[in-house]
């Protein structure tokens, strides 16, 4: 549960034992020396300090041992038990209690038996022995009913309460804990009763009744401020937080827990403000704000050190792991995780130690470490079924299931899956179920098996609307689209994807205010289903909606790229369109869904109470038979469905009319424009080409896995300017221009080609692609386009060109100086007659930046190093020319600096390179933020070769002003392939030092393609 532990009388005990040996006639006086000593420990547990009051209790003890007085020897060494329960040392302190035990038994006093037994009874249940820790309260109740204390029988049947709790024995707990807070009332105890009040909370939090916790948290808070015990009312507050969070209703959870943590921290109760803080940054995650999250977190682990707790060291500890998995750091949560591992299971806490591994394997298995996984779900599971908690063997076992799955380890992983299911139907957890039910529904579908993948997945969808789980009727969804894509039932396939896409919509769309690490990770669970929705469309001709899947697809990627706030929805709204017959279906299907949602929310809410009346067994038969009549009437719409929409389509798809428009604008460029889109599915490569009247697709088999091997080992040859690349260029050209599409390209007398790509194809240099005689970039023009660009295609450039050139020069850190630079800049400004300015190295600050783009020159040239940093725009940046670092972020936080320039030239290193999931890299920010062409790189570029590249292409344009920017951009790249430049001197890259093993060599000339083929135009290329 998220909020209290259970509450057992310690303090009690240790003075029910000072009490008793007083009582039996001992001479409580000591010698000076061991008063003494006994005030100091006593001064060093008030203050947390347990390691040292122990240290000063065995010299206590060895003082009585000197003069023979065992009873004494028994309460020191009682209060020594005490000081190690609150190490968490439950072994140390068991030993030491039995010393105690021994000493009060041989010298008869039945009080101290009593409150030994109690603390004995509470140090195993701590260990999680509560068979054992019964048997020792059950002894200490036999004493103090013997002796009649009625507070004593209080304290016990409490504790003895809570072990009834870990047994699963709920009634006999909550009949125990009623005793006890009677016994507390009836002798006047009402300092006593807040516990137990706080303990029959904890029960019916369990039970998920957190009404009734609330009332009883309220009570115990009211008694503690009667009794002004500042500490007890923030206990309290802590409590009511937790109760509160239970109801889903955060605010007030968040403000209790902060009102209880100010009086623990008032009161300098370190280890309480540790757990406080746990909670508030626990509860921080669930809001998904991961930064004030780790700040709650960070804060509670040093006073969590500190007070020795290694209960809750671990606990934070497993928080830190939680949320640094769920931001996407699988690295440090996996180091947190394995922090936290040893400290539960040096004070044997089982439960604990099952969840760390759970969470242990969920890391390796998002990084893609399955053998670690594996062993990590199993070692989850073997503790769960220890426990005898079927909810987490369930989970353990789902887990385990998908691992062995990914593995290739099929029916180990259908054996996992199948006993998943059985322990979630009988525990009546339906949730999990739907899971479960798709992953076996997978299974069922590789084995050959469509009927009973069938069957499975309309399980899981039927239970994901019944509990209202969004996500798990996504994955449903998708399940029975490739089920019914297996089954040679397209059409159906459509509809399911289709219905799944808008599903994610629909999650993204309310969830645009998370972060953009949560953002991005929800991305890449879900990118398959948007390519399996334009794949399949793309298979029965239905270009134009195939292509609105894809720029689905493309949005969401900005979208998570940029963290765009809520006020920016951009993709997020959009969702993928329906035929008039899938309109009609989904209504049917909606209508079907909507009559188990009602009726799965209250059978839900019934099922989790471990009590019900009997009124509420005969709604429950009731909601029963409604669920069973509405999953047959939702599966009966989906047979139907399947009858009624034929396996073929025709050719022709729903006319979208964004699609239809860009048609349109292609019309309105100059002859010979075409747009190419690409979408790497599973199994093959396919493109759509798109001319003013055409739309036609096409498509190579090979695995998108291999595909995305070829990409990187002719990009790792194509860097190598000692390589012969032309090889693998003509391999990929073969699959991305096959010989259909090149043919269509003849026929269309393209000119200029517009690519949309998808995947790692980003990283594909196109002109370097070679048919067997040619290079692309010697055939056509060559541009990129994104969702960034479209708005801006068809505007005309200024034929009058005003340029603001900012370069560095100077070696910074890592970063090599770039002399070329200074040539570049005033070559293209001066020689080449392009009026402007020039701000290099302290002149090239971000103040000048912004300063020069407010007086709208219409092109802005930066040459420099840029720093690329895989899905983290906070650490990707511009080196600027004082040493400064622009990062992405800050460049996103500006109002479009760019409005008004015609183009942006990055002459740096990476500037057009994503990381073939969801960047697009900085050509795509500097659009959104109005650039309308962006000349960008695909790799660290030489700096002698870069800046006569530079200056030719500008060269190019100046003298010639009606020049369309692809075209001079193309023959400054063949300038240097045909070798009409020569290099000088060998020269650093744009990049990161190389190392004296990989450093450049001086060329003979700059026709390889690692010299030209890394640019290319993004966005308006007229």
């Amino acid at each position: 549960m998220s909020g209290d532990r259970f509450n057992r009388s310690w303090t009690a005990a240790v003075i029910a034992v000072c009490l008793c040996l007083c009582a039996a006639g001992q001479d409580a006086s000591q010698s000076r020396p061991a008063e003494a000593l006994r005030a100091e420990a006593s001064q060093l547990e008030a203050a947390h300090q347990w390691e040292k009051a122990i240290e000063i209790y065995h010299r206590e003890l060895e003082l009585h041992r000197r003069t023979g007085d065992r009873a004494e020897q028994a309460f020191v060494l009682n209060r020594i038990g005490s000081a190690y329960d609150s190490l968490s040392k439950y072994k140390e302190a068991i030993a030491t209690f039995e010393q105690a035990f021994d000493i009060v038994r041989a010298l008869g006093i039945r009080p101290g038996e009593a409150a030994i037994l109690d603390n004995l009874g509470s140090a195993w249940a701590s260990l999680g022995d509560c068979d054992r820790a019964s048997s020792y309260y059950r002894s200490a109740l036999a004493v103090q009913t013997a002796l009649g204390n009625a507070a004593g029988i209080a304290g016990v049947t409490s504790n003895l309460a809570t072990c009834e709790v870990e047994t699963g024995h709920i009634d006999n707990a909550i009949a125990l804990f009623e005793s006890a807070l009677e016994l507390r009332r009836k002798a006047g105890q009402p300092e006593r009763e807040a516990p137990i009040l706080n303990n029959l909370a904890a029960v019916y939090v369990l039970l998920g009744e957190y009404r009734k916790a609330l009332d009883f948290h309220q009570q115990a808070l009211a008694l503690r401020r009667r009794m002004a015990d500042r500490r007890g009312e923030g206990e309290s507050l802590m409590n009511i937080g937790s109760a509160y969070r239970g109801l889903g209703q955060l605010d007030d959870a968040l403000r209790h827990y902060e009102q209880g943590r100010a009086i623990l921290a008032e009161v300098r109760d370190h280890r309480a403000e540790a757990v406080a803080l746990e909670r508030i940054g626990s509860l921080y995650a669930e809001r998904s704000d991961y930064e004030k999250a780790v700040d709650n977190l960070e804060r509670a682990l040093p006073l969590a050190r500190a007070a020795s707790d290694r209960r809750n060291q671990s606990a934070v500890l497993n928080a830190l792991g939680t949320v640094h998995h769920l931001l996407g750091d699988h690295r440090r949560a996996l180091a947190f995780f394995n922090q936290a591992l040893p400290l539960s299971a040096a004070i044997a806490d089982r439960s604990g130690q099952a969840d760390l591994q759970l969470n242990i394997g969920a890391t390796y298995d998002a990084t893609g470490q399955t053998a670690p996984a594996i062993a990590a779900y199993r070692a989850a599971l073997g503790l769960y079924r220890e426990l005898r908690m079927p909810q987490g063997e369930a989970v353990a076992l789902n887990n385990l299931g998908r691992a062995l799955l990914v593995a290739g380890n099929r029916p180990e992983a259908e054996t996992n899956l199948r006993q998943a299911l059985e322990i979630e139907t009988r525990i009546a957890d339906p949730r999990n179920q739907s899971y479960t039910a798709a992953l076996l529904g997978r299974v069922s579908r590789e084995s050959g098996k469509p009927a009973e993948s069938r069957d499975f997945s309309m399980r899981a969808l039927s239970l994901a609307q019944q509990v209202g789980d969004p996500r798990a009727e996504a994955a449903a969804l998708q399940q029975l689209a490739l089920t019914a894509r297996a089954a040679g039932q397209v059409r159906p396939a459509v509809f399911y994807a289709k219905l799944a896409v808008n599903t994610v919509q629909g999650i993204r769309s309310r969830n645009r205010g998370l972060s953009q690490d949560l953002r991005e990770s929800y991305a890449r669970r879900n990118q398959e289903v948007y390519r399996l929705l334009a794949s399949l469309l793309i298979e029965q001709g239905r270009l134009p909606e195939a292509q609105q899947a894809t720029n689905l697809l493309k949005q969401e990627e900005y979208v998570e790229f940029t963290r765009r706030d809520a006020n920016r929805p951009a993709g997020l709204a959009g969702r993928a369109d329906l035929t008039s017959e899938e309109s009609a279906w989904a209504a049917r299907y909606r209508e079907a869904s909507e009559r188990l949602v009602g009726a799965g929310a209250r059978y839900s809410e019934l099922t989790a109470r471990r009590q019900r009346t009997a009124q509420e067994d005969q709604e429950l038969v009731r909601i029963e038979k409604d669920l069973e009549a509405g999953n047959q009437a939702f599966r009966r719409v989906l047979d139907e469905l399947a009858r009624q929409l034929p396996s073929k389509s025709p050719a022709a798809g729903l006319p979208l009319k964004d699609i239809e428009a860009f048609g349109s604008d292609l019309a309105d460029l100059p002859e010979g424009t075409v747009a190419i889109y690409t979408i790497a599915g599973d199994e093959k490569l396919q493109t759509i080409l798109v001319t003013p009247n055409v739309r036609r697709a096409y498509a190579y088999p090979i695995p998108s896995a291999d595909l995305n091997r070829k990409i990187a080992t002719f990009r790792e040859a194509v860097q190598n300017p000692s390589s012969d690349p032309k090889p693998l260029a003509a391999e990929l050209y073969r699959m991305l221009i096959v010989p259909a599409l090149a043919s269509d390209l003849e026929q269309a007398h393209a000119r200029t080609l517009m690519f949309s790509l998808d995947g790692a194809l980003r990283y594909i240099p196109l002109a370097a692609l070679y048919d067997g005689r040619r290079y692309l970039i010697e055939k056509y023009r060559l541009e990129v386009f994104t969702p960034a660009s479209a708005a801006r295609l068809k505007d005309e450039p200024k034929a009058d060109w005003r340029l603001a050139g900012f370069g560095v020069t100077r070696a910074f850190g890592d970063f090599p100086a770039l002399p070329n630079v200074a040539a570049e800049l005033s070559g293209i400004v001066e020689r080449d007659a392009i009026p402007g300015d020039v701000l290099l190295d302290d002149q090239f600050s971000q103040s000048a930046l912004v300063d020069r783009l407010r007086r709208g020159y219409s092109v802005v040239h930066i040459a420099t190093h840029f720093n690329f940093a895989p899905g983290d725009e906070s650490r990707s940046f511009l080196l600027l020319g004082d040493g400064r670092r622009l990062t992405l972020a800050e460049l996103d936080a500006m109002v479009n600096p760019f409005r008004g320039v015609d183009l942006l030239t990055l002459s740096a290193c990476n500037t057009g390179v994503g990381d073939g999931r969801e960047l697009e890299g900085l050509g795509v920010i500097a659009q959104r933020k109005g650039a309308k062409a962006v000349v960008a790189t695909l790799w660290p570029v030489a700096d002698d070769s870069t800046s006569e590249f530079m200056r030719a292409f500008y060269r190019l344009r100046q003298s010639e002003p009606r020049l369309a920017k692809a075209e001079a951009l193309r023959q400054a790249q063949l300038r240097l392939l045909k070798g009409e430049a020569r290099p000088a001197e060998p020269s650093a890259a744009r990049g990161v030092r190389r190392t004296s093993a990989d450093a450049p060599v001086k060329p003979r000339d700059w026709s390889h393609p690692y010299y030209w083929a890394p640019f290319f135009l993004m966005g308006n290329w007229l």
